[in-house]
């Protein structure tokens, strides 16, 4: 079999494919790919299940070999959101379930079956293997269309989830390796940042600094803006917290506005803003923090907040663990570097002034200044 024909990157490990024109390939293989081609009618598939009970319709225990749809490697060298040894979230103990993923191909089929009886999280990810085995997943890099309306979506796209969910599992759960393969809007992709920073450069040798503020890091916002948040950080969080924090679930009042909070985030997802994946893979991502979701609705328009600093336990807030610039410990700076506006003010007050002689007698509502630090 060639199998350059399979779905990209959906293949099986070296040491189980043919080697020769006369090697021959093990039915169970290739029955995933055989069950998802349409091609066979009612009667065949009736004689498959008859002969092998386990090749019936959508049967979640056949061999589905998968691997990346690209090496992850040299994105994980170069480019927005590169790996580093600097940085890195861990949770206190392993997640016993995220061990599903690296336990199944040594499991006998019977073996599997009995496993899914006994826990939910893997009969959802025996579901989802199937998926991510047969499905491409080039659509995740097309740029997003409009509706033939010209609107944007009011509902997150189920479909969406589970391709996003597949690419995760293809890529080990490595959310990293998984955004930097997606590319485009999440990574910056299309931007020049040497030739931006060339322009910022021009532009500051011509002002002046002003004397109450420490001297411009340029090198740290340039490594910012072109590698990501935070650029130094090792952190661990309770495995414990991260799954109270999945049984809380959001706040309240979320529940209220689901309708509302649901088309904001469509719009978001829609906008490349946010990723959104089937709930249960929350268990195979090592060092995830889970934040409940806050609604607030002000004349009428909703407002959405990530609530990072409060839920059912605080050890699972996020903010616990971003180090404030006043508490780093010398040489750490970097975890969490101190910002300082130097122009941005005097340009905040040029725009409230012309604000208000554009529109002299409509309300302007100033949000507190509690940005001092980098790490968001």
């Amino acid at each position: 079999m060639d199998w350059s024909l399979v779905v990209e990157g959906a293949r099986p490990p070296l040491d189980r494919r043919p080697t020769a024109w006369n090697d021959t390939v093990d039915f169970m293989d290739i029955a995933v790919h055989v069950q998802a081609s349409g091609f066979l009618d009612a009667c065949t598939i009736h004689t498959l299940t008859v002969a092998h009970r386990h090749l019936a319709p959508h049967s979640m225990v056949l061999n589905t070999w998968i691997a990346p749809p690209c090496n992850p490697i040299k994105k994980r060298l170069y480019g927005f959101g590169q790996a580093s040894k600097d940085r890195g979230w861990n949770h206190d103990v392993v997640n016993p379930r995220s061990m599903i993923h690296f336990a199944r191909p040594y499991l006998s089929a019977d073996d599997q079956l009995t496993a899914m009886q006994a826990s939910l999280v893997w009969k959802k990810y025996a579901e989802l293997r199937p998926f991510a085995c047969v499905t491409s997943l080039k659509s995740l890099q097309l740029p997003r269309l409009l509706m033939a309306d010209e609107k944007v979506p009011t509902t997150l796209d189920q479909h969406q989830a589970w391709l996003n969910s597949a690419a995760l599992l293809r890529f080990d759960f490595n959310h990293g390796d998984f955004v930097r393969w997606l590319g485009g809007e999440y990574t910056n992709e299309g931007r020049d940042f040497n030739l931006e920073w060339d322009v910022i450069e021009s532009h500051l040798k011509s002002k002046v600094l002003p004397s109450d503020l420490p001297p411009t890091k340029l090198d740290m916002a340039y490594c910012i803006q072109t590698e990501g948040v935070p650029l130094r950080g090792q952190c661990t969080t309770p495995m414990e917290a991260t799954l109270l924090q999945n049984e809380y679930d959001n706040h309240p009042a979320v529940g209220s506005s689901l309708a509302a909070v649901e088309k904001k985030f469509a719009k978001e997802e829609w906008n490349s803003y946010h990723i959104h994946y089937l709930r249960f893979v929350y268990e195979f991502l090592p060092g995830l923090v889970i934040n409940p979701i806050r609604c607030v609705f002000d004349k009428g328009k909703g407002r959405i907040c990530i609530d990072c600093s409060n839920g059912p336990n605080s050890l699972g807030s996020i903010n616990l663990y971003i180090p404030s610039p006043k508490d780093a410990i010398p040489g750490e700076e970097d975890e969490c570097p101190a910002v300082y506006c130097q122009y941005a003010f005097d340009r905040f007050l040029h725009q409230v002034l012309r604000m208000r002689i554009t529109r002299p007698n409509d309300p302007i509502m100033v949000h507190a200044d509690d940005i001092e630090a980098a790490f968001r």
